[in-house]
């Protein structure tokens, strides 16, 4: 019925909410204040795990919330919250997270070293455009 299926968003739109900082401005993040991490800590941190997080609403338009899966050193699912699935591989090199869909684009990935329960990406103008504040193993 049309009331279970607005109780049912509802409920997961809490969840969602729930397990994040979904209110955290990130165009007020100062990148200066974050430790950038080298290809061997950006493996360590994220192969074969789950990242939950959300973007920057201006970058990704529509899209608050992800969901990606980094596998074997290799190989990414991203799901958004829009349910646009996109699969395709990554790599860490050069002290740098490049996605491989399309085309290639890579990132730098920060901590907060007082805080090391989220996961900072950056772009090119050194502004953070998503957070991951969960995470959790593949395998």
């Amino acid at each position: 019925s049309w009331f279970m299926k607005k109780l049912l968003r509802i409920i997961v739109l809490g969840l969602l909410l729930s397990g994040s900082t979904y209110a955290e401005n990130l165009a007020i993040i100062n990148v200066k204040e974050l430790t950038k991490l080298k290809t061997k800590q950006i493996i360590e941190l994220i192969n074969n795990k789950k990242l939950y997080g959300h973007y920057d609403k201006k970058v990704f338009k529509g899209s608050d919330f992800f969901e990606e899966y980094h596998a074997d050193k290799k190989y990414i699912t991203v799901i958004q919250s829009t349910k646009k699935k996109y699969t395709g591989k990554w790599k860490a090199k050069n002290d740098k997270l490049c996605y491989i869909f399309d085309k290639s684009d890579c990132i730098k990935i920060y901590i907060n070293p007082k805080k090391t329960d989220t996961i900072y990406f950056v772009g090119k103008n050194s502004k953070v455009f998503a957070v991951a504040n969960r995470w959790e193993d593949l395998k």
